[in-house]
């Protein structure tokens, strides 16, 4: 029997999933879960152990491989898929890294790359060299590949992202795919960009060989010790890539993915002859999407219930949520810019600060809350709007953060428009999974029996109220010089 499954290896965990075919309808099964520990420091600092996230993926293995032998899986197809804008220095001579920690994509101490690679790109410069604008911040690993070069001129190391190192060390080959070196490679052809490796200091030979379908047999030796059967590994997506994947979205569909940030977006079938000035354009699978991440979101809500008020997540939040929910809509005139740690799209603008506007005696800690889930809805109305297009007719709703009915119920009615809240968790388990079907041409259609949707509509009331909080939102981000130019 040949079995499918997938590793995701995110920021804040790192996982192993199975596609069991074994009953009456197909399920997702996550056998594995593994913490990932980000050391963030002063200074920007943000830097993940590759040791440690090593060890790791050999116990999520472990456990792939256990789950194979009780279900007679005799061949295993294996995707991956991983956090992008990464800088893992490999050594090729010891097939090892050259650091055992590496910055990642919440790693800012690249900054002094900032102005020359906006001044390399110019203007319209992305849109020429990859075929998407592409805002210059430091969550890029263009940035982080400019600025290490300026600092180390001399440096000839291989580049990899964690999920080309964890192909590498399982397969003994180069590969990557194309979302994995977003920010280095051209849209409409899926190369490397010459001029683009040229400024920030990188040669081809230095990253990995991009295939868009590639694989490779996983080495006999790790297929034994982890008690695999014979097994092909795929290349790895970008995270959000396998997410947006695994949501089998239909042309038009908006996209809006909820975890510890956020990402907004919409699908389409048909290439756009000219990309939007403020989000991404990229494909995915046989069409494209049209995207921006966002820096807040669940993050957001931490800081605020743990830093801010000094409350327990696991304890508190429920309660507060309740108490949120009593509140009017638009929180009795109290706004907030939920720009803590900067903002990108559509600002793509990592110095700008949060704060909240209207704040009088009589708020309390559930005004907070629920102005700060206000305010992030609010910046994903705004990354709607740069999506250049008429707001999509629905979202398709999914991650961490949709588990809160009331985050829900004020998304959509921000939006004005219905949301699906897609009750299957793990994406980007299962777009990698979907990834590697496609790859070996099996049949990916029973994966979407997974995602069963409940529907939000937006209240009319509550959107006239938000409309109005929205327009005075923008009104204070132009008094505040906030601008999207």
């Amino acid at each position: 029997m040949t079995g499918f499954a997938a590793l995701d290896l995110g920021t804040s965990r790192l996982r192993a999933g199975v596609l069991d075919m074994s009953g009456a309808a197909p399920r997702l099964r996550v056998i594995s879960d593994q913490p990932n520990t980000v050391d963030v420091a002063a200074n920007g600092v943000a830097r993940c152990s590759f040791g440690a996230q090593w060890s790791a993926v050999r116990e999520l293995l472990r456990a792939i491989g256990a789950w194979c032998q009780t279900h007679q899986i005799h061949e295993l197809h294996l995707g991956l898929c991983g956090q992008v804008s990464s800088l893992l220095r490999w050594d090729e001579r010891t097939d090892a890294p050259m650091d055992d920690d590496y910055p990642i994509w919440m790693d800012t101490t690249c900054r002094d790359a900032l102005k020359p690679m906006q001044e390399f790109f110019g203007k319209g410069g992305a849109e020429k060299m990859l075929g998407t604008c592409l805002p210059v911040v430091t969550t890029w690993l263009a940035v982080k590949a400019r600025g290490h070069a300026q600092a180390h001129p001399n440096d000839k190391a291989t580049v990899l992202q964690i999920q080309d190192a964890v192909f590498r060390r399982l397969t003994g080959n180069g590969l990557s795919h194309p979302s994995s070196q977003i920010s280095l490679v051209h849209q409409d052809s899926w190369n490397y960009a010459p001029e683009v490796l040229n400024f920030v200091g990188l040669s081809a030979e230095r990253l990995p060989k991009l295939d868009p379908h590639g694989h490779a047999a996983m080495l006999a030796t790790l297929c034994t010790e982890f008690g695999l059967p014979p097994t092909t590994v795929h290349v790895g997506l970008m995270d959000t890539h396998a997410a947006l994947f695994g949501l089998f979205p239909s042309d038009g569909d908006g996209l809006l993915l909820t975890g510890t940030s956020e990402v907004l977006g919409v699908f389409e079938t048909q290439r756009r002859s000219t990309p939007p000035g403020r989000m991404v354009r990229a494909r995915l699978g046989d069409g494209w999407i049209v995207y921006g991440s966002s820096a807040s979101g669940g993050n957001s809500v931490k800081w605020l219930l743990r830093s801010a008020l000094g409350r327990n997540m696991d304890a508190d939040l429920d309660r507060l949520t309740h108490a949120a929910a009593e509140l009017s809509p638009g929180c009795d005139g109290l706004i907030c810019l939920p720009y803590f740690g900067g903002e990108r799209a559509p600002l793509w603008n990592s110095e700008l600060t949060g704060s909240f506007v209207g704040l009088r005696t009589h708020h309390r800690d559930a005004h907070l809350l629920r102005a700060l889930l206000e305010g992030i809805a609010y910046t994903r109305r705004q990354a709607a709007e740069a999506l250049e297009r008429p707001i999509p007719q629905r979202f398709l709703v999914a991650g961490g953060g949709a588990a809160n009915a009331l985050w829900n119920r004020i998304r959509a009615a921000v939006l004005n428009r219905p949301l699906e809240i897609m009750t299957a968790g793990d994406l980007a388990l299962i777009g990698s999974i979907r990834h590697a079907m496609n790859t070996v041409g099996a049949d990916a259609t029973p994966l979407k029996s997974l995602l069963a949707s409940t529907r939000v509509d937006p209240d009319p009331i509550t959107s006239e109220v938000y409309a109005e909080q929205y327009a005075n939102f923008l009104l204070i981000q132009s008094l505040l010089g906030i601008t999207t130019q």
